[in-house]
């Protein structure tokens, strides 16, 4: 278990009632406890009710947003100096009231206390515009006029519903993930630029170190060769795709 001791720092964060979170993106991982209340958050892994015991894992630069449902909302944020380190599923955590002691008595083990005590809980909502963000992250390539076709929508109502129900269009969202998914090819493949640039669906290498400089800050070149993500803070940026 000592590779969970990866905890770089912990920060206790209320949002108020009403409180609406625009989409943005965190440099490095970080798993997030929901202490109280109630939020919905709507990211690349689509969109989840949360409340308190919710356990959500984000990658680095995985872009989301946050609206307050009801009352405030308390979010314990646990900085991660790598990605894997917890399991990237929704989860819950029954025991709050352990997790509270534990940071205040044992931070440093923190992650250790928390890896046993999730429980798989799908939070997630499911209708058609989750059903698009789904396709749109495991295929970065996807053509929305063939799934409107296919599902028998029209383009028009899918570009509409979709920006209702997440807040980007379609195409913004795809370009989101499509930017993150050649990224992570960068650092952990051993793949030429170019065939990573076809796999993530751009239309040339070019086109992808636009996007993986803009979402990242830094060129492709910057991340070759590397074997990580190593961050020791988990600032926020906006979402700019």
């Amino acid at each position: 278990m000592n590779q969970l001791i990866s905890l770089a720092s912990q920060t206790l964060d209320h949002l108020p009632e009403g409180a609406r979170l625009a989409w943005h993106r965190h440099r490095a991982p970080y798993v997030a406890v929901v202490l109280r209340g109630n939020l919905e958050e709507v990211g690349e892994q689509g969109r989840r009710n949360l409340g308190p015991g919710s356990v959500i894992v984000h990658d680095p630069f995985e872009a989301h947003s946050d609206r307050v449902i009801g009352a405030g909302v308390d979010i314990l944020n646990i900085a991660l100096d790598r990605e894997g380190v917890l399991p990237a599923r929704a989860s819950v955590l029954k025991d709050i009231d352990g997790l509270v002691r534990i940071v205040e008595f044992d931070p440093k083990h923190v992650l250790e206390w928390i890896a046993p005590r999730l429980e798989n809980a799908p939070c997630e909502i499911l209708e058609w515009p989750d059903q698009l963000a789904r396709d749109m992250l495991h295929d970065t390539g996807l053509n929305l006029r063939q799934w409107a076709d296919h599902t028998g929508l029209r383009v028009e109502t899918i570009s509409r519903g979709f920006r209702n129900a997440f807040g980007l269009s379609p195409k913004q969202f795809r370009a989101s993930v499509r930017a993150r998914k050649a990224w992570k090819a960068i650092v952990n493949c051993e793949a030429s630029l170019s065939d990573i640039a076809y796999s993530s669906g751009f239309s040339d290498q070019a086109h992808m170190s636009r996007a993986v400089k803009q979402l990242t800050g830094y060129p492709p070149g910057h991340w070759g060769g590397s074997t990580g993500f190593k961050t020791p803070a988990a600032s926020r940026v906006s979402l700019t795709s």
